[in-house]
This record gives C-alpha cells, structure tokens and sequence, in this order.
C-alpha cells in the first residue's frame, strides 16, 4: 500500500506505522534527507489527501472489526476481501491525519461477483463519526471494475472536523449481511494528487515495440511516495503499471536523484504518456510502434546530409598551402559542420590517436546501411543513393595524380578568404595553424576513402559523375599507394604520412575495413591476405580485461569521441568475408563487449550510458589512465572536447552488429539489449539536460550554434552533445555559454560524422527489427568452431556465391523468391562453392534453401 501526501513527516509515520517494508527498501541515504527536511519543517506537500493503489501488494492499515469476517490479501496491486459481514461489522483503513477540506470526496474502484449495497463513514481525531447512512452506494456484481464516488460536501455532522481526518469504514450491506469476494484498488480520500518536482526523461520519438523500453525520473527529491508509474494512452486511460527503480545520484553529476522506469514488457502501439503515481507529473508525448526509430529518422538524417552539400564554385580551383604551385578541382562535398564550412576526410592528425573518419565514412555508412535492408529505403532510395555517389565522386577528385589522398580543404571555420588545400591544427592551442603535410594516411580518411569507393563500385552505384569501374580504380590507386615504398627511409607511404611515423589502432581499423571491402568488390586473394593481416594486428591489441590499446606498446587505451565501435565493425565486415576467421572475431567481441558491459556498470549509471577508458594528457606528459564518462578534457589535442555522440552512435552500431553477429540478440529489456538502445536514447533526449539532439524530431530542441560559418540547424542534423563540466570533470554539462559565445560549438554545433553513425545504429536496428539478412554466425561459447554456410555478397547484384563447410554434402540447393518461385535449383551440386548468376534477377529478397538428407538449411539474402 502507498499513499501520497503533503507533509514529509506524514510520510515517515506512513513508513513506520503502516508501512513497515518501506524501511527496508530505503537506504540510509535515502532517509536521512527526510529526517532532516522534518526537523526544519519544511513543507513540500499540503496535507490534503490520500491515495492507496496496492502497489506495494500489503494491507498494513487495513483490517475487519471481526477479522474472521474480512480475510485480506493483495495480488496484483489490488486489495482481494474474502467477505462474510453480518450487521454494522466493517473494514477500517487507519492512516496519519489527513484533511480534506478543499476536496470531501472518497472515491475507489470496486469489482464484486454480486450486487451489495457499499456504505463509507469517515473518523476524525477525535473519535468522531460521520455516521451518514445516506453514503450508500449500490455496487453491481459484474465481476467488472466500477469507480464508486462518496462526496462529502456540505455533510459533515456538527462537530466534526474534516481538516482532521484519520479513519475510513466501508459497510457491506450495513444492517444486514453480505458473502462474497470483493476487489478494492485506488482508494483516494480528499486531493491527494500533489506537485512533484522533477521531470520524466523519455526517448522523445519513442520506443520499439518489442524492444526494451527505459525512461527516468528526474528530481531533487531523495525519496518520493511511491515508486509506482503508469502509460496513458491519449484519453488518460492507464494501459500499464509499473514499478520504478530507486537508482539515486550519479557520483559527482549536480543533476539530482533518478529513478528507472523499465516498461520493456509493454507492446502496445500508439501515442503515450508515463505519469507518476506520486504526483501530477507526466512526460512528453511518445510513440510506441515496430521499427520506430528508423522510419522516424533514416529518411531525414539523408536529407541533412543533402543539406550540407558544398555547391560554391571556388573548389573548382583551390590552391595548395605550402610552395606547391597550381590549383585543383574539389568541388562538391559536405561542409563538416554547421559552424564549419570546411571539408575533410579527418582532422586531429597532429594529436595521433584522434582521427575521425569524416566525409568518407559518411559515403561507406549511406552504402552500408542501405545494404543491411534496401526494401527499407524504397521511399528515399533514390536520394540516398544519389548522396553516397555524390560523396564519392568528391573522395575520386580528391585523390591527386600521384596518388594520394587530400586530407582536408579549410578556410579558418568560414574566417579566411584563404580556403586551400591543407592540414589544419598544432598542438599546443594552435587549432587554425595550416601545414603542407595534407597527404592522407589509412587513419586520417584515406583507409575508408578506399573502403567507401570500393563498396560503391560492388553496389554498382551508377547515379554519380563516376562509374562503378572508375570507383574501384581509384580505390585500388589509393591504396596501393599507402602500401608502396615511403620517401626518408619508410617502409610505406603510409608511415611517411603519418604524423608520428607509426602505425596504430586507427590506422588497422581504417585498413582493415580497406582491404576488406576491396577484397569483397574484386576476390583478390592478396586484399584478404591483408585484411588478416590487419584483423590480427588489430586483434593482438586486446588486453586480457578485454579493452584495446591504441598503440602497439600496449600503454595507451583506446578511446575514441567519434569511432570507437569502429574496431568491431570493420571486424565483423572482415569475418563475413572471411568466414574460417569467424570463431576468432567472435571470441574478441564476446570480450569486447563484456568489457564496455564491466565498465558500464560498475557505477551507478542508470542511463546505462557507455562509459570510457582512457589515459589523460597534459603538458606533455601521459597520465595514468582513468574511467570516466566522457573523453578527458586534457589529451594530445590540447583543446578539443566536445559532446561525443558520434561516439555513442557508433557503439549502438558496434553492440547491436555484435548481438547479430553472435546471434544472440532477443531483442528483450534485459542489460544486454538495453546497453545498445540506450545509447540511441540519450541522443534523442533521454539525458539529464532533457533535450532531443537531432533537430526536427521529439519536443525539446537546441539553439543554433552562432560562432563559424553560422549555418542554420538542419531537420535531421545532430549536434555534438553533452560533455564533462569544465573544470570539473566529474560532472556534468550542457550549452553553458551565452548563446553566442564561440564555445558552444562543444555541445550545440552539428557535425557529419553523429548522422553518420545515427544512420549505422538505426538501420543495424531496422535489420534486427524486420529479421532482415541472415544472422552471419549462430555462436555460444559451448561450440565456438562451429562453421556456417555462407551467402555472400551481401547485398550481392550480378552473382550469389553459396559457400558450404567441408564435409556438407546437399542433395540440392534452391533459391527461392518472395513469392516461394523457384528462381534456381542446383541438384545433387558437388564442390563447396556455388556461383550463382543473379544478373537478371529482380531487386529484393530471396531465400537460400541448402537441402541436405537430414534437415533443410535456409538463408535469406538481398539483392
């Protein structure tokens, strides 16, 4: 049983008196605030009512004047009576003095098998009665809830004192007798719905239908009345019940206390609210329906990237920093942000462990995505696929003659009149210096350049300035590039680029994802003898906790404010192409993940946002390394910081390609599930700060940022998000600035690689959402070396090849259509390899159907 109520001090009797258990779930944290507001007699709430809703499942306060006659329990947040009354003999509900002054109304819900007459008296301190026979209500047995109303108005007995009420009785049948099972549920008496302070943090698009389902309560308060929540549909109907989760302070965050509110095992579909039983606070409107989140974005994060073309002419001539000669054309593109107008493959160069993967990662994750499910594009297919070709016609004119790649074209944030060809950014503090070593290594934008031109060229993208062999050319250019011999004594161009002259994790992610997708576009055995190459380079800087290094010594742990789940990308792309290596990767994830699931978790954390590890630097120095939840703000940048969702999309991407890769995603509330989507929902307000970062969606916005190049906020766009505090990064932050103080590009600038990883996360969700392309490894722990049959490409155009374990020998093999046609049939087929011709065949999907004498293997797969 709970109440809700105006005075702290009525609570606490409340929890000593009637509610005995209360204490027990209470922590000492909890009540000494309590204690303390008593002693000050503070008020938070008037004293004007009482609410009982059975949440607790208890009777305490309730009891029969002959208790052989009123046989209590509860079940189900609902007071069950066992009733044999005879004459005036009742049941008593006993609670801490209440008034009910400004509302004299007893309201309750009753639900009975037979029809009886329900009197209501109420007691004041004194000892007096109400004693009305005329408070008789007739309540019929349907075995249906009804709501029963006693008002009291202008009705009380001289003498009583209705600001003083202490005791309900309930008749049944008074004067007579009455058998049967009685219902109770939502007892008010008085007004005792009050003010509750705080907010509900919700996903402010909403929630999948069968996916895990988390909000927040948000509040100063150290204790509410009860812990009970409910969805409302539209017309305030509640359709579920639930109970939060005391979850307190996060160490260090000024944000106050939170409660959890899991509503994960509820599937309708609509519009909603969630309202808390302790006061009058609901949250913003949301929706709940099947592949929510993609429908709702997918089509609108294409079109900010339409809006962030580049389309001036003067990058149809640019000049080169440095005493190069000559100019070249760059034009098209994506500006890199809205106070940017710059555009680059990545930036950070000189900082060494910080490159982002910028306008070719955006390319490869428009291709990407698309290929996970192209039925799921069919209304903007043409518009996504425009912009990816659009991307990489850029990426080919920027590869210069010698075979290089430009890192970046920059004009002082839209500041200069200079706009050249460089690379930006000296440490310490020299963010806007220019240096002439603009030659891109695998980390800095060239590895997924490569990776990007030869996934256009496999999906046959023919809508851009380039064709599909002119994709490839570049790509296999670029990269044998990198590989050749460097100038002063390199063993490749690659290291010679590199600001360091060393190689790190960055650049065997970016390399690997290179080699790969060239290895996918062309069956070149020599690009997969690299790709291993890098896959086990990349592999071995897995620490036995499972964390990665960012550098082959092992002393720097990797983190990333933009690409962190790329590692386990770029490997999963590599298994599925290299299935024998299968087992491997999976056993690199499983740790992987365990570890991001470690580190999550051994705080409190209800966002269950992913946290991060990583070894601060300052005045040259590395510092031991530290958990935190966001990037430190001393590192080898010297100044950046800023919000990382990038970061947070890329390991939604990561965890969610990982439970489909392991194949043991069930798509449930549990942590596991929950990990990935969480991420999703802080981006799109589910956050301390109550603010949806993706412009034209949920109900809460940010402000423009008004520093740079000052562009508008695109619908669609993300900004950079929320951070550690300054000078105090155990805390938290959010846009402390005045709106036009140049800072705020840290949180409210929008910036291409958060869309970029968005796109990833969702369309990995809308695969898992709609069953889409088969899970490429069924794995447990318990047959780690099982192997698989294989479709691959994925999505394949001109040719499906069907690859068998050894030892598999089928009696046929059938590829069917959606229309369950047989579209080819191979029988009694011999070898483990089966090339089949596609180049007919229309786009959508299909069923692979392995047949062998015991069972019948089927793989779907997307043309």
């Amino acid at each position: 049983m709970n109440f809700i109520n105006k005075k702290y001090n009525f609570f606490v009797q409340r929890c000593i008196f009637v509610q005995n258990q209360c204490l027990l779930r209470m922590n000492l944290f909890r009540i000494l605030p309590l204690l303390f507001f008593i002693f000050l007699k503070i008020n938070l709430y008037a004293q004007n009512g009482i609410l009982t809703d059975f949440s607790g499942n208890t009777t305490s306060g309730w009891a029969g004047t002959n208790p052989s006659h009123f046989v209590l329990s509860t079940a189900n947040q609902e007071l069950k009576i066992l009733c044999s009354s005879v004459g005036y003999e009742n049941l008593e509900f006993e609670f801490s003095q209440i008034s009910i002054i400004s509302n004299p109304v007893v309201t309750l819900k009753v639900k009975a098998a037979s029809n009886f007459n329900l009197r209501v008296d109420l007691q004041d301190a004194s000892g007096k009665w109400t004693a009305l026979a005329s408070q008789s209500k007739a309540v019929t047995g349907n075995g249906n809830y009804q709501n029963v109303t006693f008002d009291f108005k202008d009705k009380f007995p001289s003498g009583f004192d209705a600001g003083k009420i202490v005791t309900a009785t309930f008749f049944f049948n008074p004067g007579t007798s009455y058998s049967g099972t009685v219902y109770f549920d939502d007892v008010t008496i008085g007004d005792p719905i009050p003010y509750l302070p705080g907010k509900i943090l919700i996903n402010q698009i909403g929630y999948e239908q069968e996916g895990p389902k988390v909000a927040i309560y948000q509040t100063n308060l150290a204790a509410i009345s009860t812990d009970s929540f409910y969805i409302v549909d539209n017309n305030n109907k509640i359709v579920y019940r639930g109970l939060g989760t005391f979850k307190g302070q996060v160490t260090g965050w000024s944000t106050g206390n939170y409660w959890k509110l899991n509503f994960s095992d509820f599937e309708g579909t609509g519009n909603f609210k969630i309202k808390m039983k302790a006061g009058n606070l609901y949250s913003y409107s949301f929706k709940i329906d099947q592949n929510l989140l993609f429908k709702e974005t997918a089509s609108k994060v294409v079109s900010f990237f339409n809006k962030m073309r580049h389309t001036g002419a003067s990058d149809k001539s640019l000049s080169f920093y440095g005493s190069r000669s000559g100019t070249v054309d760059v034009h098209g593109g994506w500006i890199d942000a809205t106070g940017d107008p710059g555009k680059h493959m990545s930036h950070l160069s000189y900082a060494n462990y910080f490159n982002p993967q910028q306008i070719p990662f955006v390319v490869w994750s428009l291709l990407k995505s698309y290929s996970l499910n192209p039925d799921a594009y069919a209304a903007f297919d043409e518009a996504l696929l425009s912009e990816a070709a659009f991307g990489a016609d850029y990426i080919i004119r920027n590869v210069d003659p010698a075979g290089y790649l430009y890192i970046s074209v920059f004009d002082d944030w839209g500041n200069s009149p200079n706009r050249q060809i460089t690379e930006w950014g000296q440490a310490p503090g020299c963010d806007n210096c220019r240096s002439a070593n603009y030659q891109a290594a695998m980390r800095e934008g060239a590895g997924v350049a490569i990776a990007a031109l030869a996934r256009a060229s496999r999906m046959n993208i023919s809508v851009g300035e380039y064709t599909p062999s002119q994709y490839l050319a570049k790509a296999e250019v670029l990269y044998n590039h990198l590989k050749s011999p460097g100038a002063g004594g390199y063993a490749t161009k690659n290291l010679e680029y590199c600001n360091d002259h060393t190689e790190n994790i960055i650049d065997f992610y970016c390399g690997l994802l290179a080699s790969t997708e060239l290895y996918l576009t062309t069956q070149n055995a020599s690009y997969l003898t690299d790709a291993s190459d890098y896959a086990g380079r990349l592999m071995a800087l897995q620490k036995t906790e499972g964390y990665l290094s960012s550098n082959v010594a092992g002393t720097r742990p990797f983190n990333h404010a933009a690409d962190e789940g790329l590692p386990v990308i770029s490997l999963i792309e590599y298994a599925e192409a290299n299935p024998l290596q299968k087992p491997v990767v999976a056993g690199f994830i499983l740790k992987w993940v365990d570890w991001y699931k470690s580190l999550s978790t051994e705080v409190n954390n209800p966002f269950s946002y992913v946290r991060e590890y990583a070894r601060p630097y300052k005045d040259g120095v590395s510092l031991p390394a530290v958990k935190s939840f966001f990037v430190p703000h001393d590192n080898e940048t010297g100044y950046w910081w800023q919000g990382e969702n990038a970061r947070l999309a890329s390991m939604a991407s990561a965890l969610l390609a990982s439970y489909r890769f392991l194949g043991n995603y069930d798509f449930s509330g549990d942590f596991n599930n929950e990990f990935a989507i969480s991420q999703i929902d802080w981006v799109l307000g589910k956050n301390p700060f109550d603010v949806c970062m993706m412009t034209g969606v949920g109900t809460t916005t940010y402000p423009t940022y008004l520093g740079g190049a000052k562009y508008p906020n695109y619908v669609g766009g993300i900004c950079n998000g929320i951070t550690a505090k300054d000078k105090n990064e155990s805390d938290i932050a959010w846009a402390p600035f005045a709106a036009s103080d140049w800072q705020n590009w840290r949180w409210v600038e929008q910036w291409l690689p958060h869309d970029a990883w968005f796109l990833v996360s969702v369309a990995q969700l809308n695969a898992i959402v709609e069953d889409v392309e088969p899970l490429p490894l069924s794995f447990s722990p318990s047959f780690r070396n099982e192997e698989s049959i294989i479709c691959f490409p994925v999505p394949f155009h001109h040719e499906l090849s069907v690859q068998l374990p050894s030892g598999v020998s089928p009696e046929m093999i059938k590829v069917l259509n959606v229309l369950g046609e047989t579209q080819k049939l191979i029988e009694n087929p011999s070898g483990n390899t089966f090339n089949i011709s596609t180049e007919n065949w229309s786009p959508g999907l299909y069923f692979v159907e392995v047949h062998t004498q015991s069972k019948v293997k089927t793989i779907k797969v997307v043309k």
